[in-house]
């Protein structure tokens, strides 16, 4: 991230990518977009590959990938054992060499899919959600199947979220939305799941929406109602303490908070009392009393409130 050099007291959420081999500027890029539109906070990413030739890697990603083994690749089926090694050795490094906030998110396509799910799943105390782009659940057997009945009536998997994208053309999509019914029908309690199954792309095209969607999902903000006295008391005219001294006006209208600055009128929605932000934009205000703290792309700008003065007529 931006401030990571910067800012040593910082620590940041992880993406973890399987099959890190494929795609991962592609992840790395998607991520750049949405945080300038602010739709996510600054995070690192990882590729997990296995720097191995290119006619190995079906076999090792069957071995590690699959939860159940194949009859083409003798070896599979090890997916528990690769989640092991994900928490008990990956993590654990990767906390030594980087500055980590315990959000830990997993990201994978296909057979990818299918893994951050079961790794999910198998594990909801480490992980607190997974991005499966054309998750090929048939190659799950009746582990994944059993994985779901073992939840029912769990609260294992409450906060944590799963996002599915697909795409109408992917040859795996059926059996995806298979299992997506099955999900729903075991009502499995606190789990947040989104699917998307759009128009126009196939297998491996629909990770372009689909990473943007699926961080969108994890990092989506609360968006809180609050009652208009509330959010009356912020109202008022703020300036920046800096040579600048640029004028911010907020004001209530629509039971939401609406900022006037630098020529430029938003409104904002409420993350808590105390914070607020724009969907789309990055633009996010912070309450402290009579101060506020702008955040943007470009930095941060402190404000403090002021009383207009109007003159006296003699």
């Amino acid at each position: 991230p931006a401030s990571y050099a910067n800012n040593k007291d910082k620590h940041y959420p992880v993406v973890i990518k399987v099959d890190g081999q494929w795609d991962f500027l592609l992840a790395a890029s998607a991520y750049n977009c949405l945080y300038f539109d602010g739709q996510m906070p600054e995070t690192i990413f990882v590729g997990i590959d296995w720097d191995a030739p290119a006619d190995k890697v079906q076999a090792l990603r069957a071995r590690d990938l699959l939860p159940t083994p194949i009859a083409v690749f003798p070896d599979s089926g090890n997916a528990k054992a690769f989640t092991n090694a994900i928490v008990t050795e990956i993590l654990p490094e990767l906390k030594k060499r980087l500055r980590l906030n315990d959000q830990e998110f997993l990201l994978g396509g296909s057979w990818g899919g299918l893994f951050v799910t079961f790794a999910l799943f198998e594990r909801p105390d480490i992980f607190d959600g997974a991005i499966a782009i054309g998750g090929d659940y048939a190659s799950g057997g009746d582990v994944i199947h059993k994985q779901i009945r073992s939840l029912v009536g769990s609260n294992a998997l409450s906060g944590k979220r799963l996002y599915l994208g697909l795409g109408k053309w992917d040859p795996v999509a059926p059996v995806a939305l298979d299992y997506v019914s099955e999900l729903k029908h075991a009502n499995v309690q606190g789990l947040q799941l989104q699917v998307d199954y759009l128009e126009g792309f196939g297998h491996s095209g629909m990770n372009v929406p689909g990473y943007a969607s699926g961080y969108q999902y994890m990092f989506a903000r609360p968006n809180v109602t609050l009652a208009a006295e509330k959010l009356q008391r912020l109202a008022g005219n703020y300036v920046s303490q800096d040579r600048n001294a640029t004028k911010l006006i907020v004001s209530v209208q629509d039971q939401k908070l609406r900022i006037t600055y630098s020529d430029r009128s938003e409104y904002l929605l409420a993350a808590s009392e105390h914070s607020f932000y724009h969907p789309g934009v990055f633009f996010n205000l912070t309450f402290n009393e009579n101060e506020l703290l702008l955040e943007t792309f470009y930095g941060q700008t402190h404000f403090r409130r002021f009383e207009e003065r109007t003159k006296k007529a003699h």
